[in-house]
């Protein structure tokens, strides 16, 4: 047990993934001093996941650093605001079960948390596994001018739990609008918005995470869409006030445009992938006023057998492309 407030806690929401977590867990175990604890809240439909995550923490003599909870399912949103909450460190690191950590990472940001006590967020750059060659960004590691620069730049890129570390103090500030979110998935995205108004943010080269992708298939298209297409720009809405007009403005464009291309892919791929009128009448709400949501309409509108060429020219783009960066390498 903790003597004193941690520096940093890695803060992992599970539902019945317990070879995902151990995967994770063998990244993190390794890498864990003293200063840092492992929160852990478990929802998982049996005991399989609690017994690997003890046998993991007891292999590497570490289970003073665990503090676990087991409960019935919470839910994506409440599980990560329950870790979050739960959390003793100064800084929280979430961490999304299905990923994984890189070497060195924990090292690295407890180093940068002591030099640095004035950051308030951070953003850890990621590959995909599934994808060779793939990177978050391509830019030396460094300090931002401010949440502004961040937001326009890493806009679009912020949608993946385990690359959000932040001051656990400021973040808080920002907790009822947080609850207000409740069933978006994106509870989390006010903290992180909250963190990154709020002190200096830094940019972490890495990559320090290493995600893998899911294949959901054609029931997951409308959840898709609309959790990245609406429920995450409603969150951003709230933080309007927050960030100046062109960072927002940058985020939505270039969001928008990973929306409406992802539901032009789905369409493609899936017979099912309909985009209903409802859905469309809520992108229209967010995004009328800019131009790219009618450059953007007719191909939503169109039949699947027209909008079947369009994607068979991306993907030869998109695999040349990838053909390009591994010979690079």
């Amino acid at each position: 047990m903790f003597k004193k407030q941690p520096i940093l806690t890695i803060s992992i929401p599970t539902y019945n993934r317990p070879a995902q977590i151990a995967r994770l867990l063998q990244g993190i175990l390794p890498q864990l001093v003293s200063d840092v604890e492992v929160v852990i809240r478990d929802d998982s439909t049996t005991n399989e996941t609690e017994t690997i995550i003890r046998q993991l923490f007891n292999q590497f003599n570490k289970s003073e650093q665990l503090s676990y909870f087991k409960g019935d399912k919470l839910g994506m949103d409440r599980a990560t605001l329950f870790v979050v909450e739960k959390a003793r460190g100064k800084y929280v690191w979430t961490f999304g079960d299905d990923d994984e950590m890189a070497p060195g990472a924990i090292q690295h940001v407890i180093e940068l948390i002591s030099s640095h006590p004035n950051i308030s967020f951070m953003w850890a750059n990621y590959t995909c596994i599934d994808v060779p060659g793939s990177i978050g960004w391509s830019a030396e590691e460094r300090f931002f001018k401010d949440g502004n620069e961040a937001l326009e730049i890493l806009s679009n890129k912020m949608t993946l739990l385990s690359t959000f570390i932040f001051k656990k103090e400021n973040a808080m500030k920002a907790w009822k609008i947080a609850e207000k979110h409740i069933g978006s998935w994106w509870s989390i995205m006010a903290l992180v918005l909250e963190s990154m108004a709020d002190g200096d943010v830094y940019f972490l080269k890495g990559p320090y995470v290493i995600n893998h992708l899911e294949e959901h298939g054609s029931s997951y298209f409308e959840l898709w869409a609309q959790i990245f297409g609406i429920n995450l720009s409603n969150v951003f809405n709230d933080f309007r006030a927050r960030f100046s007009r062109r960072a927002m403005r940058r985020f939505f464009v270039k969001h928008f445009a990973t929306v409406w291309r992802g539901i032009l892919v789905n369409k493609a791929r899936y017979p099912v992938g309909v985009v209903r009128s409802g859905f469309l009448r809520k992108l229209f709400s967010l995004y009328w006023t800019f131009p790219e949501f009618w450059v953007a309409l007719p191909f939503f509108l169109m039949p699947r057998w027209l909008i079947l060429p369009f994607y068979k020219g991306y993907k030869v783009f998109f695999d040349h492309r990838q053909l390009k960066i591994l010979k690079s390498k």
